[in-house]
């Protein structure tokens, strides 16, 4: 019976910690602050969820959309607007308990369409198509969030994530 090498045994056991370290949930908080140029607004996107063990993207998911006029918007008394997120078991939500059926981008746009309108807000088609995807990738989690470079739209001001 041959004996194995110290050396080797604690690799070994060391990698299982390794690996089973990798396979935990883990809460996230994300904050991401988006600018949309020719709209003239922000906007900001607090996501809090679990990423649960093996998945590389949230499940179960919410948070807080805010948009607001930026310096340059008109008219220049347009109010800041705020929508409840949710993302349960991938299907996403806007507003109070108002369900986008199969998490299509396209409900979503004429869901935010509406409020922004509503608001005064410019609205543009790829700025709000981005916005809609910006905001399921919050409550995705942090691998889901969108990050500078990967924008063709708006603008990526800041990304933040607390694990």
């Amino acid at each position: 019976m041959a004996l194995i090498p110290r050396t080797a045994c604690r690799l070994v056991v060391a990698a299982v910690v390794l690996l089973s370290a990798c396979q935990r949930d883990y809460r996230f908080r994300t904050v991401a602050v988006y600018e949309a140029p020719r709209g003239h607004y922000s906007i900001r996107v607090e996501g809090e969820g679990v990423v649960r063990a093996g998945h590389d993207i949230s499940q179960q998911s919410f948070g807080l959309l805010r948009v607001s006029p930026s310096r340059e918007s008109r008219p220049p008394d347009l109010v800041p607007i705020t929508l409840k997120l949710a993302l349960s078991g991938g299907q996403m939500h806007f507003g109070d308990d108002v369900p986008i059926q199969g998490a299509s981008p396209v409900s979503g746009a004429r869901v935010l369409s509406q409020l922004l309108s509503d608001g005064g807000y410019a609205v543009y088609a790829d700025e709000l198509d981005e916005l809609v995807s910006a905001a399921e990738g919050v409550l995705l989690g942090p691998k889901g969030t969108l990050m500078k470079g990967q924008s063709r739209c708006l603008k990526v001001v800041s990304t933040r994530f607390d694990r």
